[in-house]
């Protein structure tokens, strides 16, 4: 008896310790940081400006997640943010929001079927991977470091959306850092981006990885993508269609560096202007059907055409 009544007394004692998941009730309501810590029941707490979301947290259709001045580190170890309705941090000083670099600690994101969603000069630290689904998300002067693979095969994966990625920097992640796939739409604006080292775990994608495109132009713009990293080689863009709709690429201004190769454009109805772009030594491999080339187009039938004009393209394996 007084064995049982111990034990149960341990089991009461770690009761507190335990935060179920929270959802909000979609009522149209906006939530900042401390508003959650009344309502969500413990999974999310408060210590000064510091936040820790402790279970799954999931902000409904019609309900908002505001990040403002008053928080300033968010700590979200083994737990999925989901986003059905709006999120929105236009922060002048940056907001951090770890994961954590042990096994199966890092948080996850994901938007599906979400509006209005803005986030500027958020840093994101040790995630598993943010997805998003028919969510037109905008993530402008954000940071992305150290994701892994766990939750998705790239930093962001968007399936049938247009992102706008703009200002970011991402650096050392174990998979590409933007990517969608081949059986979805999708018409990115990726724009004065800095992407360093990324797909750390060194397979066969590059650090920019995208599937057909929609309605609108691609936008790959004013970036600088680096694989300056000696145990790995990677390539820099690759955009594939395999016949879904038609995918317009605007490819221009970017610096593509130091990796397996630097611009590839695969697959049928693809139609792109590639111009401006320095691509520079992507010579880390000697297979001309699979790496090395500054430029690489291959079509399945006539339908894959790119206009290529006033780039500078030295020290690759093969130039075009």
């Amino acid at each position: 008896m007084k064995r049982t009544t111990l034990i149960l007394a341990l089991l009461l004692g770690f009761i507190p310790m335990l935060h179920a998941q929270w959802t909000s009730p979609g009522n149209g309501t906006t939530y900042t940081f401390p508003d959650l810590v009344a309502a969500s029941n413990g999974t999310v707490t408060q210590a000064g400006t510091n936040f820790t979301i402790n279970g799954d947290l999931t902000i409904s259709q019609n309900d908002v997640l505001q990040i403002d001045d008053q928080v300033t580190r968010i700590d979200a170890v083994g737990v999925l943010i989901t986003i059905n309705g709006s999120m929105i941090c236009d922060n002048t000083a940056r907001v951090g929001i770890y994961g954590s670099m042990n096994a199966n600690q890092q948080f996850s994101m994901r938007f599906e079927n979400a509006t209005d969603c803005h986030l500027k000069t958020l840093y994101f630290s040790d995630g598993a991977g943010i997805k998003l689904i028919e969510s037109d998300v905008r993530f402008i002067d954000c940071k992305f470091l150290y994701f892994t693979r766990d939750y998705s095969n790239a930093v962001i994966d968007f399936m049938n959306c247009n992102p706008v990625i703009e200002d970011c920097y991402f650096l050392r992640n174990e998979g590409a850092a933007i990517s969608s796939p081949a059986n979805g739409q999708g018409s990115p604006r990726i724009v004065n981006n800095q992407l360093e080292e990324n797909v750390t775990s060194d397979i066969n994608i590059p650090q920019i990885n995208l599937g057909p495109g929609a309605e609108d132009t691609v936008y790959i713009v004013g970036n600088s993508i680096d694989d300056d990293y000696a145990t790995h080689r990677v390539g820099g863009i690759s955009i594939y269609n395999p016949g879904i709709g038609e995918t317009k690429v605007l490819v221009r201004g970017n610096n593509i560096a130091n990796g397996k190769y630097g611009f590839d454009q695969e697959g049928t109805n693809i139609s792109s202007v590639v111009e401006w772009n320095q691509i520079r030594d992507n010579c880390f491999s000697d297979n001309p059907m699979l790496y090395g080339s500054g430029i690489s187009i291959y079509g399945m039938d006539e339908n894959n055409r790119a206009v290529i004009r006033n780039n500078v393209i030295t020290g690759n394996l093969w130039g075009i």
